[in-house]
């Protein structure tokens, strides 16, 4: 199934790679956008606190998924922001208000606060959703606190009421994340990765990326994945795979792959999608369907395949899985051939949208600025256009500084 990289010099995987890196950096969240978020769920959590209601029963406010995890992407076309928020409440809750009754209960002292700041309000499934003016949104789920000493993510443990199911069901978003930063934490051997660095501090050479660019790696290919699949799906976002079910696969096949030595990180986001599919486990139905189960990492019982369950999404998840690998391998191939900057914008936006091909643009932008400022221009073969004194010149990202909001 999976097609081997050709042959790649130390510069071609260094340009490949940047371009990979300016794509997740054109994603990530502008300092003002970060301040509106904090200052959103603050307030919140100031009026869940101090309400007489829920006072009493709530122990803090914080983020969960992408936000928390550093893996933000925002769908093309869509300007909203997205924020998901925990209310994390004390234990034993469960057993005293019934799980509606507790969404029910929330979106009524919500509400309080979103008429007096004139917010919008919707009561969901499992959350409460708060629209802000300026494209944003939070889905404020509350989760009850509900520790156990079953395994390692135990002490995180909660439940959340399902408005749909009439009952509670096991989460633990901070075990999540922990199992996630775990996996993070990890690197693998790299190859290339001395032969990057030299070429980076030769005085004639300025490489694509620098190696800041293996600063955040787990976090940057999960939102490669994400950033494809927004695209894929941008037109029938009803079949879009979960973004907790990527982040799973993505980082179960991160953690197994880092046992093994790879030239480069091309390498390694290859080994990692051929790896995907196999933590899916697929139980066969009569009718010739199959049962998808993913369990959650930190919560028994939780299937983040469940979706995937219903109708054609199994079909589109292949699809989209299969097409992942082929848009891959062309980037790299346009990357580095000599078509010019406005073929590599052109091939970023087809697979990866107008948001990221714009990432490349203000990449070189930036990148020509220092350059300048250091008194030279130095253009990669690779990604220079034929028109010699037009060509742009190459790419150097550095990883974005990621903030976690809420106490944990």
């Amino acid at each position: 199934m999976q097609r081997d990289l050709p042959f790649l010099s130390t510069q071609s995987v260094a340009t490949a790679t940047g371009v990979l890196a300016a794509i997740t950096n054109a994603h990530a969240l502008s300092e003002t956008e970060r301040d509106r978020l904090e200052s959103a769920y603050g307030a919140l959590g100031s009026h869940l606190t101090e309400h007489e209601v829920f006072k009493n029963v709530t122990l803090e406010v914080h983020p969960q998924g992408s936000m928390l995890l550093g893996t933000t992407t925002r769908p093309e076309g869509k300007v909203e922001i997205d924020v998901d928020l925990v209310v994390l409440l004390v234990q034993k809750l469960n057993e005293r208000i019934e799980s509606a009754a507790l969404l029910s209960t929330l979106y009524e002292v919500v509400k309080e606060h979103t008429d007096r700041h004139d917010l919008g309000i919707h009561l969901k499934r499992r959350c409460v959703q708060i629209e802000y003016a300026g494209s944003m949104h939070a889905d404020a789920t509350p989760i009850v606190h509900s520790p156990h000493a079953y395994d390692r993510y135990g002490d995180t443990y909660a439940v959340v009421p399902d408005r749909d199911l009439s009952r509670y069901l096991g989460t633990n978003p901070k075990g999540y994340g922990k199992w996630f930063f775990e996996a993070a934490a990890l690197m693998p051997t790299f190859r290339m990765y001395r032969a990057i660095g030299e070429l980076t501090a030769k005085a004639d050479v300025m490489p694509l990326p620098s190696l800041e660019v293996f600063d955040r790696l787990l976090a940057r290919i999960v939102q490669l994945f994400k950033i494809h699949r927004n695209i894929c799906f941008a037109d029938n976002n009803d079949f879009c795979p979960p973004s907790c079910l990527i982040t799973t696969l993505v980082a179960h096949a991160y953690r197994r792959a880092v046992q093994h030595t790879f030239d480069s990180p091309l390498d390694l986001i290859l080994a990692i999608w051929q790896d995907m599919p196999t933590y899916i486990r697929r139980e066969p139905l009569a009718n010739g369907r199959e049962r998808w189960t993913l369990d959650n990492p930190t919560a028994a019982g939780d299937n983040l395949a469940d979706r995937l369950n219903e109708g054609n999404r199994q079909h589109q998840f292949n699809a989209w899985y299969l097409r992942f690998q082929d848009d891959f391998l062309e980037l790299i191939e346009q990357a580095n051939s000599r078509q010019g900057v406005a073929a590599l914008s052109a091939r970023v936006k087809k697979s990866y949208g107008d948001k990221s091909a714009r990432g490349i643009a203000t990449a070189m932008t930036q990148m020509a600025n220092r350059q300048r400022g250091a008194q030279r221009i130095i253009v990669p073969t690779a990604i220079a256009s034929g028109a010699g004194s037009t060509a742009a010149p190459s790419i150097g990202m550095a990883s974005q500084t990621h903030r976690f909001f809420g106490r944990h």
